[in-house]
């Protein structure tokens, strides 16, 4: 990069698009509680702000659906672990619902932080108590 070049690191064009690439993370696991049950998950990322009209106010989203498999309702908490190369712990985010017993729902988390190195990611689907 020369001096004066506004373009971000990791870049190697003017429109600032990422070079390299863009696969997303590989799947670590997926957890669910008794009863809960995780299925249609993906990981997301926007296009970048030189490919699309405007810039997405998030890094990356997590998206999937979970089932109250059981008859009472419950206070689901789906959590997303995000992993470098080593395995080791980059963050973690969260989806709150609420689901009657017998229904399904979808989460959507949005990751707004940025990680330059996420090589893995966790769900896992929790009853986050009596309601």
């Amino acid at each position: 990069m020369m001096a004066g070049d506004l373009r971000p690191p990791g870049t190697d064009n003017v429109e600032g698009c990422l070079s390299g690439t863009t696969q997303p993370p590989e799947l670590a696991y997926a957890k669910a509680a008794p009863g809960l049950e995780l299925g249609n998950h993906a990981f997301l990322r926007p296009l970048p702000p030189c490919c699309a009209q405007i810039a997405s106010p998030y890094w990356a989203r997590i998206i999937g659906a979970v089932s109250n498999e059981r008859s009472d309702e419950a206070l689901i908490q789906v959590i997303a672990t995000l992993f470098d190369d080593d395995g080791t712990v980059l963050g973690t985010h969260t989806d709150f619902m609420v689901l009657d017993g017998g229904d399904k729902s979808e989460f959507d988390i949005k990751i707004t932080k940025f990680y330059d190195h996420v090589r893995m990611y966790g769900l896992e689907a929790t009853d986050s108590g009596d309601l």
